[in-house]
């Protein structure tokens, strides 16, 4: 899940129409945590991480992927998996309490990636010795007849369907609101601790989430992470957008009236054009050792055909987007290409990553190519060191966009640990002489990914 970008961005000059328009996100915010309790070979089940198709409290038919990215998780001991169980509680240790609302769902499914004899897993439906297979927060998966040890070396990944998220009672109804799942594997399919082989719990770990309001999630845990997309005046790499997550402001980016003599570029005047002064920003913190991501989806808007590009809200666009009557501008795509005046086309690029609250910590220099939260390749506003006296406003490589939904989109990512850089969201729209006059919008979810 995961956070929405408006960008209402056009008006015409001959009717001189002018609608502002809002940003507003929804970031996914996915952080595992250590939980490792003391038992009879215990071991700790490492490069854990989760994600959830969305974080809006409450909602249903929700997707939990543990062990997230081309990777997945691994176990501490080589052991025969006979059982497994998934419990989500309020707190990363100490008693578990359930979160209210949350749900695994009867109806759920789960599938399992890179295990020895899979398909042989089924559901625990009784209440078994360590495992309360009738409780809706606890998810017991269980098999007799394997008989192969999980390889250590060998990444694991389980994609469970179907769950409903927690509300936000056990917030004092913050929508910002942490929960964990704590999982355990055991070598029986009756989920038995005790002595003696046959009868133990053997790796345990622990994975976080939260539940998150529109525009910014702040995901308090033993772990570190703060991700969130508003909209600012800073257009350099070294004027802070805000200390922390909590002082990033701003819901609109506005682009004013286009023209087809230009390529309007964020920011844009609101002086000589009639826009807000704002760029879009996406600011990360987090101590996950082994890297984060960060992508957008484009939302799809009601309407007929290009639905998640800048448009007409609610307009009927034609199914070609070479067609330049129509109340649609067209996406440039995934391939990042450089616009020309009068040739409709909407993009975005990162301008630079702004390091004003990272250069204490660590080396951080978008200029020199040392910041840790690095723009993916069609999203590099121009290669090189182009922040010459903190300017980082150049956008000579071009924009990209993809409008189609359901498919994340990276444009960040970072190997190491990240302390609060932020990416310069720059967006860009020209139209054709026939693009039809009206106020045109375009949205995103935007999620952060952190592995630990």
């Amino acid at each position: 899940m995961i956070k929405h970008i408006k960008t209402p961005l056009k008006k015409f000059s001959q009717k001189a129409s002018f609608l502002g328009a809002s940003l507003a996100v929804v970031a996914a915010a996915l952080a595992p945590v250590l939980l490792i309790t003391p038992q009879a070979r215990a071991a700790q089940i490492t490069n854990r991480s989760l994600t959830i198709s969305t974080a809006v409290p409450s909602a249903t038919a929700v997707t939990y992927t543990i062990g997230d990215g081309t990777t997945g998780f691994k176990f501490g001991t080589s052991h025969v998996v006979k059982g497994m169980k998934f419990e989500v509680c309020n707190t990363a240790v100490g008693t578990c309490t359930h979160p209210t609302g949350f749900s695994w769902a009867a109806s759920g499914g789960y599938t399992l990636t890179n295990w020895q004899d899979a398909t042989a897993f089924t559901k625990t439906t009784t209440n078994t010795n360590d495992c309360d297979g009738t409780n809706v927060a606890i998810l017991c998966l269980g098999r007799g007849a394997a008989s192969v040890a999980e390889n250590t070396s060998a990444f694991h990944k389980i994609v469970i369907t179907g769950a409903v998220n927690p509300d936000n009672t056990n917030c004092s109804s913050n929508p910002n609101c942490s929960f964990f799942v704590r999982m355990t594997t055991y070598d029986n399919s009756t989920y038995t601790t005790g002595g003696g082989a046959g009868s133990q719990a053997v790796d345990n770990g622990t994975v976080a989430s939260s539940t998150v309001q529109t525009l910014t999630v702040n995901a308090a845990v033993a772990e570190v992470l703060s991700f969130c997309i508003g909209a600012t005046t800073v257009d350099d790499d070294t004027t802070s957008v805000g200390a922390t997550c909590s002082a990033v402001t701003g819901t609109a980016v506005d682009l004013g009236t286009l023209d087809t003599s230009t390529v309007t570029v964020s920011p844009v005047s609101s002086v000589s054009n009639t826009g807000n002064d704002r760029n879009g920003v996406a600011m990360l913190r987090t101590n996950a050792a082994n890297g984060s991501t960060i992508s957008y989806d484009a939302i799809q808007d009601t309407g007929s055909n290009q639905l998640g590009t800048l448009r007409i809200p609610g307009s009927t666009c034609n199914a070609l987007d070479t067609t330049l009557t129509d109340p649609c501008i067209r996406a440039q795509g995934s391939g990042q290409g450089v616009f020309s005046a009068g040739v409709e086309r909407f993009g975005m690029t990162i301008a630079g990553t702004n390091c004003a609250n990272a250069t204490t910590l660590y080396s951080c220099s978008y200029g020199s190519s040392t910041e840790h939260l690095q723009p993916s390749a069609s999203y590099i506003g121009k290669t090189g060191a182009f922040c010459a006296t903190n300017t980082c406003n150049t956008t000579g490589n071009g924009f990209a966009w993809v409008q189609t939904g359901g498919t994340a989109t990276q444009i960040a990512s970072s190997s190491t640990v990240v302390a609060d850089e932020a990416l310069i969201l720059k967006f860009a729209a020209t139209p054709s002489i026939t693009t039809p006059f009206g106020a045109y919008a375009a949205k995103a979810d935007f999620v952060a990914v952190p592995t630990y």
